[in-house]
């Protein structure tokens, strides 16, 4: 039998399949995609039958439509694909001699991936084993490595230390102001005097408010200050008996004696 022959005893096939689904008629925009796939079968384009089944599958999911599907695939050399259309449409239940047909077809298809399978990979053979060699001698285990010195810890430098580095800062800081409020006080003081002296000045109470503003100041910049030296002299403690970065052992060795010596980093 020819192709075109086959494909309009297919056609007749799936026209007497619609009846019997369900008694219903194809919807016509799916028939008019099944009219185009049973062309393009017939001229063997099986990817366009295909394309055109399925687009007619998806408006009006016919049984026929599924099967005339999985024909293509299997003649268009897809018979994995083939294979889940005709279970699919045997599971619908179709009329004896269809359903014969589609499991010729699926056995050929199923037949097809069989002989398409690579053999299996021969069982790896297993080497011999080799003979056993005699063990080397061994040579008796080497001797504990000797132990180096540790290496002189080195105290860090005086600048490094936070809290002596706090306190020097708020000294000097303390210490500006205290001058500060110290020449201001002076200033004052002269400029009372000078305008207490001169003819047509300020009145007795602003020249009083100058003095007294003048020694508050240079209170203020005493006890400032006194202060920030003492906060300085706190610094210069602090370097000079700051945490030493580590003891350090000595050992001394002579003819006559022998001792250990223990020592900080200032």
């Amino acid at each position: 039998m020819s192709r075109a022959r086959f494909a309009l005893a297919f056609a007749l096939l799936l026209t007497a399949g619609a009846a019997h689904a369900g008694g219903s008629a194809i919807d016509p925009k799916a028939k008019a995609h099944l009219d185009r796939g049973l062309e393009l079968y017939a001229q063997k384009d099986y990817a366009g039958a295909i394309a055109e089944l399925e687009k007619g599958y998806a408006i009006d999911p016919k049984p026929e439509l599924m099967y005339a599907r999985a024909q293509a695939e299997r003649l268009g050399g897809k018979c994995a694909e083939a294979v889940g259309h005709y279970e699919a449409f045997l599971s619908t239940g179709p009329e004896p001699e269809r359903e014969a047909a589609a499991r010729a077809n699926l056995a050929k298809c199923k037949d097809e991936l069989a002989a398409r399978a690579p053999a299996p990979a021969p069982a790896p053979t297993l080497a011999p084993a080799p003979a056993a060699v005699a063990a080397a001698p061994q040579s008796a285990p080497p001797g504990p490595l000797p132990k180096r010195p540790a290496p002189p810890v080195e105290a860090s430098p005086w600048y490094s230390d936070v809290l002596g580095d706090v306190l020097l800062g708020s000294g000097l800081v303390a210490t500006g102001v205290g001058g500060f409020f110290l020449l201001s006080s002076y200033g004052n003081e002269s400029t009372a005097e000078d305008a207490g002296a001169a003819p047509g000045s300020d009145n007795y109470a602003e020249h009083q408010a100058r003095l007294e503003r003048a020694e508050r100041q240079r209170t203020t910049g005493v006890i400032v200050g006194a202060g920030g030296l003492a906060l300085i002299g706190g610094a210069v403690l602090r370097y000079t008996l700051r945490e030493p970065a580590g003891p350090r052992v000595g050992l001394s060795l002579g003819p006559a004696h022998a001792g250990v010596s223990f020592g900080r980093a200032f």
